[in-house]
């Protein structure tokens, strides 16, 4: 097996770069927008890997039935045609283990992006984030497609939207703007599950912090203009850019998650 298929580097390497970049993401805190390119270069990677396995195989089988031919039955063609058999072997074994490696990174950064939206998710709570939504977030379409067709185009694009249901996604723009046709399911169909869950629940609120506020009023300021809103609590706030307020914490902690209050 060669280093290099494509000239540019060894196998490997572009999903170890997808595993550095969401790494590199989850540690600034920040949600860094689907690597779609990088992703579909490693898929082709296995493909190539995959019909390797093959061609090592069929050459090694053909070698195997040449070891049987009555011709070559002296010990030195023996030896250099099981020589020969087992560098098939061995090549087949090395692309194997290269593309369980390519997929278990492929994994990796998959499940560390859902994790983080699912981090999300439950810091701005299930019903106050579509509270949020209505108010001032996201208004969000779901696409089903399922083919490549669209991927450089807005994965939230009105246009590209199928039979998937309008959501209210409560989350930054930014952060939808980056996810991914398979992330946006993934988010309605958690969030679903969510509320589904909380609905059990009425009394409790499964988003509310572990461990209890030092003060129950806090001041914040606002950095993005919201405008007058109804909060959980029933009071009505008005919230306009470069005020200062001295409000409850529990009416404003999802804004503060959000980016548009900051706690003074």
């Amino acid at each position: 097996m060669s280093s290099s298929h494509d000239g540019h580097g060894g196998y490997g390497e572009e999903a170890v770069r997808l595993v550095r970049e969401v790494k590199r993401a989850n540690e600034s805190g920040q949600f860094a927008p689907y690597n779609d390119g990088g992703v579909r270069n490693v898929k082709v990677e296995l493909k190539h890997l995959y019909d390797g396995i093959h061609v090592s195989l069929k050459l090694r089988n053909a070698v195997v039935s040449q070891m049987s031919h009555p011709d070559l039955a002296d010990p030195a063609s023996q030896e250099s045609l099981s020589q020969l058999s087992a560098g098939h072997t061995a090549a087949a074994q090395m692309n194997h283990q290269a593309m369980h490696r390519n997929k278990r990174l492929l994994l990796v950064y998959h499940r560390a992006r859902l994790d983080a939206l699912r981090d999300m998710i439950w810091e701005l709570g299930g019903g106050a984030a579509a509270a949020l939504a209505e108010e001032g977030g996201t208004r969000l379409e779901l696409s089903n497609t399922t083919d490549g067709s669209n991927d450089d185009t807005t994965m939230n694009d009105t246009e590209n939207s199928t039979s998937m249901p309008r959501q209210l996604s409560g989350l930054p723009s930014v952060v939808v703007q980056a996810m991914s046709p398979g992330e946006l399911e993934f988010l309605s169909n958690y969030r679903q599950l969510l509320e589904a869950y909380r609905g059990t629940m009425l009394d409790v609120d499964l988003s509310a912090p572990l461990v209890p506020p030092k003060d129950l009023f806090i001041d914040v300021r606002v950095v993005k203009e919201l405008g007058e809103i109804v909060t959980e609590s029933g009071t009505i706030l008005r919230l306009m850019k470069g005020d200062q307020l001295f409000v409850r914490r529990s009416d404003v902690e999802k804004f503060i998650t959000l980016g548009y209050l900051v706690q003074m």
